[in-house]
């Protein structure tokens, strides 16, 4: 048998139906078999495989096992002599999978392949083409070095940004969407990489990278969300600074005198958690912006100063 597709499913039982009907059109003339592997979907992804798609080889799981596990357990029964790894969510052309054999029949030193993938708008998908994501990767990526410098070897190597699109290049990371791999270079590759000491320093290397990626993701999100609720806090505390200037050199104290210390580092920093509260409660800071929103959180805020001032004692009051 020349190629076994392996598809792992999970509740998306109309992409589904869709991909199998491409792939089945793109293994017209090939010798091949075609496993799907439902993770305990819950929208009749496995009736409508059964139904609808008779000869694909079903392996229904009663819990979600995830996506290494299942490619697993239909590559432990597969019998390709290439096995492709492929997303449910995908549509190959009618000529993928000839040229891909073509291409790895006439390479027999290539252990894997992928393909230039595309999203529905046409647009170039850069995740096509990876670099190991190492710690420095994964840094040069999440801080926006790879933005910055989209060709560069070094900065953009999370997505080989210095590798022609429209080109064959040796990469290191085959995407999980398309990935076909020779069967006999697929055991070499497990007992080159995962036995032994380099495994323990390989997998440490790549847990360490997700694990700072995902921290400083975190952060990010933690930044993105509070930016605009501490520039907004920022512009009122001048405001009320320079109000407070105003009002205190021609008003307050015109004969002599000052506002205490107390006034700028206790009451106008709860005076602004008042008014950004009442804000962010009420939706103002969400997408799209709510000018009425807005308004309602700043009314509600003004309305917890006023309750607030008037039942401190007199001598906290200014």
């Amino acid at each position: 048998m020349k190629l076994s597709v392996i598809i792992v499913n999970y509740n998306v039982k109309y992409f589904l139906e869709q991909c199998l009907r491409s792939v089945q059109i793109a293994l017209r003339g090939i010798d091949a078999e075609i496993f799907v592997v439902d993770n305990a979907s819950a929208d009749e992804s496995v009736e409508m495989v059964a139904s609808k798609f008779p000869g694909v080889k079903l392996i229904a799981n009663k819990e979600n096992t995830g996506f290494s596990v299942a490619n697993n357990q239909a590559m432990r029964v597969a019998r390709g002599e290439y096995v492709l790894l492929l997303n449910p969510d995908t549509v190959v052309e009618e000529n993928t999978f000839s040229e891909s054999i073509k291409f790895m029949d006439a390479h027999p030193d290539a252990g894997g392949l992928g393909v230039k993938m595309i999203d529905g708008k046409g647009n170039f998908l850069p995740e096509s083409k990876r670099g190991l994501p190492t710690p420095w990767v994964s840094f040069y990526k999440i801080f926006g070095l790879s933005s910055l410098f989209p060709k560069s070897p070094k900065f953009a190597r999370y997505h080989m940004g210095h590798l022609s699109k429209d080109e064959n290049h040796e990469i290191e990371i085959l995407a999980g969407a398309y990935m076909m791999m020779r069967a006999e270079a697929l055991a070499i590759f497990a007992r080159k990489h995962f036995s032994g000491t380099y495994a323990k320093v390989f997998n440490f290397m790549i847990t360490l990278a997700i694990y700072l990626r995902a921290g400083l993701s975190v952060v990010k999100r933690v930044i993105d969300a509070l930016a605009i609720p501490l520039l907004d806090a920022g512009v009122l505390l001048i405001g009320l600074h320079f109000l407070k200037e105003y009002w205190e050199h021609n008003h307050r104290f015109v004969v002599g005198g000052e506002y205490p210390t107390t006034l700028i580092w206790t009451a106008f920093p709860l005076y602004a958690l008042a008014w950004i509260s009442g804000v962010y409660l009420n939706g103002g800071y969400e997408k799209p912006t709510r000018v009425f929103n807005i308004l309602k959180g700043i009314v509600i805020g003004s309305v917890v100063i006023l309750v607030g001032y008037s039942l401190v004692p007199e001598e906290f009051r200014f």
